[in-house]
């Protein structure tokens, strides 16, 4: 196995949990705010990583994927929130859905700021530089990709406000390793990244215009590293 593609795994765990962390706390956060302490109560409103990291999701998963596929795929443990507690269940499940890939894209702002007060030790097509690109499009990835209304993944909470009470029930009352299939299906089978790619893309244009425009050398440089389809 060669450094790089050692950097290569590193990055995409450390950003899947760094990221990860930060999406949980996000779900948690709102829940508090809205009137839900479950959460909280079971030690999940913390940025430490251990409380949050589900062994399969967190690790496995994301070391076996970016072996095979490339693609820097992985999750936490969900965090508890019990809609009873919710002020508003209905509505208020919504925005701690919305909250968790929040989070994590602001989560993605940070990690660009810091790349840029870095960058002068570092030129484009190093391992640094390779590390923090695989970090950040790897959460990008896994914010946009948790809106897809597949349960158990987010954007189901989304997509559930706008069924039919019988049919909301029906659906996220689906059994979650039915919901775990279809997202590897789709992942393996390269949906994922069709559907996907067309948002990385924009989000890498949005970055190499800040970098570009923050006066700094070109984004793109001379990385070689062949993850997200870029």
């Amino acid at each position: 196995m060669s450094f790089e593609v050692i950097v290569i795994i590193a990055a995409a765990i450390t950003g899947i949990i760094a990221g990860g962390v930060v999406h949980e706390y996000g779900h948690a956060w709102s829940a508090l705010k809205l009137g839900d302490d479950t959460a909280a109560r079971m030690g999940r409103l913390t940025f430490q990583p251990v409380p949050h990291i589900d062994p399969f999701m967190t690790i496995v998963l994301p070391l076996v994927l970016v072996i095979a596929t490339g693609v820097p795929f992985g999750g936490m443990k969900p965090v508890p929130i019990n809609p009873a507690g919710l002020r508003h269940p209905r509505r208020d499940i919504v925005w701690t859905a919305l909250a968790g890939p929040g989070f994590q894209l602001g989560f993605v702002l940070v990690v660009f700021a810091l790349y840029l007060l870095l960058t002068p030790l570092f030129a484009p097509g190093s391992y640094a530089f390779t590390f923090f690109y695989i970090v950040l499009f790897a959460n990008v990835l896994i914010a946009f990709f948790n809106l897809i209304p597949i349960p158990p993944l987010d954007g189901s909470r989304v997509l559930a406000y706008f069924l039919p009470p019988q049919t909301r029930r029906t659906y996220l009352n689906l059994p979650p390793v039915v919901g775990i299939a279809i997202v590897l299906v789709l992942v393996l089978t390269g949906v994922i990244r069709a559907v996907l790619g067309p948002l990385v893309h924009m989000s890498r244009e949005f970055f190499a215009w800040a970098y570009v425009n923050l006066g700094l050398h070109n984004w793109t440089g001379n990385l070689h590293v062949h993850v997200l389809g870029t």
